[in-house]
């Protein structure tokens, strides 16, 4: 993965990469809006983001992330499903993922020109509530809950899910008894 001798840009400094290796939570897609108390992480430079990286492609080790948030941002990313594994190999143990997509109402506002980001997105997932579970579970989150917030937009809602990167503990085999009567 990283190499601690090699510099990365944070904020115009260069640092060692050991900054990445002691990230406790990413905000994934932060755009110019970052999560307070979070780095930010995003595929273009900006004033709020950290390090500049691909969300299918995360420079991090695996299971080094304590929490990771990501608002409005897979569901810009073609191969969403792999973005997802991504931040679950990241993810460490017991680690939670909170996401944010928007629902249907977002993509509207988007295709109306209504969104200050109108055109900016080549790709626009929409997901339905029972979609997003099935691609969730399917990389392996245990979602905890899975529910309708209101939108930023002031129109409609969006779809917050709140997972975990469960322990998993491999079934111990043990030998089983026979008996000289079987």
């Amino acid at each position: 993965m990283m190499d601690r001798n090699e510099p990365c840009l944070i904020h115009g400094t260069e640092i060692k990469k050991t900054v990445a290796r002691t990230a406790r939570a990413l905000d994934i897609g932060c755009g110019g809006n970052k999560k307070k108390g979070f780095l930010g992480v995003d595929i273009s430079k900006g004033e709020d983001v950290d390090f500049v990286m691909n969300v299918c492609k995360l420079d991090f080790e695996d299971n080094s992330i304590e929490e990771v948030f990501s608002r409005r941002c897979i569901q810009h990313v073609e191969d969403d499903k792999k973005a997802l594994s991504e931040i679950f190999r990241v993810l460490k143990p017991a680690g939670v993922f909170r996401l944010v997509v928007a629902s249907w109402y977002g993509w509207l506002y988007y295709r109306l020109h209504l969104s200050n980001s109108c055109g900016n997105y080549k790709t626009f997932h929409l997901y339905r509530d029972s979609e997003l579970r099935k691609m969730l579970e399917e990389v392996n989150f245990t979602i905890q809950s899975l529910r309708h917030i209101p939108s930023t937009r002031g129109m409609g809602y969006d779809i917050e899910a709140v997972c975990r990167k469960e322990i998993v503990q491999k079934p111990v085999r043990t030998a089983r008894a026979v008996s000289v009567y079987e």
